[in-house]
Formats: structure tokens, C-alpha cells, sequence
């Protein structure tokens, strides 16, 4: 509920209310207060994590059907992802797999499905149309999101 907060109070300065909702979870519990929430997709923003499978599987997470596709990520809304990642998942070699990588992202900087805030090293990924970003620092990663737009 800290970092929800955090970024409560930041956007809140650009004029965006939140109001924050918190739920009950237990680590691997499929049917606590909070999956059942996140699962039903009554939401805007949700704080979440991940840990990918060994082999960085994304079709959990990006598949129509994916079991953690919980923002409802939908192939006839963003084919540009979902055409890559069946590429990749049918790659016989790995140039057709780095080739197809690739072209995943592309097309999920082009569609942003879902923004990801950290990834091991705090990584953001953002699309390209998105300007004024600025250099990004812990702990305030959306301080000046005031000056971002989007290229149209």
C-alpha cells in the first residue's frame, strides 16, 4: 500500500485522482481477496508481480487465454503482440526465435498492452511515441509525468 500511495500522491499532482484499494493476498493463493479482484479486471491500475518461467514464457502474461493476462489483453485489439509472441512459440531455431523476439518488442512498445515499471535492473518500457521521460530514479519513477505526451 506504500508505493500505491506514492504513486497516488504523484499523480495527484498532475491532476489525476486514484483511489486506492488494497486486498488481502497470500503468496501462491489463486482465490485470495486480491486475485479474485485482479482476476475480475474492475480496475485501472494494479500493482503486480511476476516471475517468469525459466524459459521467459510471456504467453501467461500477453496470450488471449494466458492465465496471468489479467488486463485482458485481447488479439483482435493488439495483433501486432499476439501475431510475435505465436512466432516466437513456433521458432525452430534461434534466429527465427531472436528475429521474432524482436518484432514482440516492437509491436509491445507500438500497443503497450501494460506498462512495466521494474524489471531486474528497473528497467521501464514505455513506447517510443511517449516523449519526455526524462531520466528515471528510484523512488519517484513518475515524478515528471506532467511533461509526458504521446507523438501522434
Amino acid at each position: 500500500s506504500e508505493a500505491a500511495g506514492m504513486i497516488a500522491e504523484q499523480l495527484a499532482a498532475i491532476g489525476i485522482t486514484v483511489n486506492v484499494v488494497t486486498a488481502a493476498h497470500s503468496y501462491g493463493s489463486a482465490d485470495s481477496e486480491y486475485m479474485t479482484a485482479l482476476a475480475a479486471g474492475d480496475w485501472d491500475l494494479a500493482l503486480c508481480g511476476f516471475n517468469l518461467a525459466q524459459s521467459n514464457d510471456l504467453e501467461p502474461y500477453l496470450g488471449v487465454n494466458g492465465k496471468n493476462n489479467f488486463g485482458h489483453y485481447n488479439a483482435g485489439l493488439y495483433s501486432g503482440v499476439s501475431a510475435a509472441l505465436n512466432k516466437m512459440n513456433a521458432a525452430a531455431d534461434e534466429e527465427s526465435l531472436r528475429n521474432a523476439a524482436y518484432e514482440l518488442q516492437t509491436a509491445f512498445a507500438d500497443e503497450l498492452p501494460f506498462i512495466v515499471l521494474y524489471f531486474r535492473l528497473n528497467s521501464v518500457v514505455y513506447s517510443a511515441k511517449l516523449q519526455e521521460i526524462g531520466t528515471m530514479r528510484e523512488p519517484a519513477l513518475l515524478r515528471n509525468i506532467k511533461n509526458w505526451y504521446f507523438i501522434k
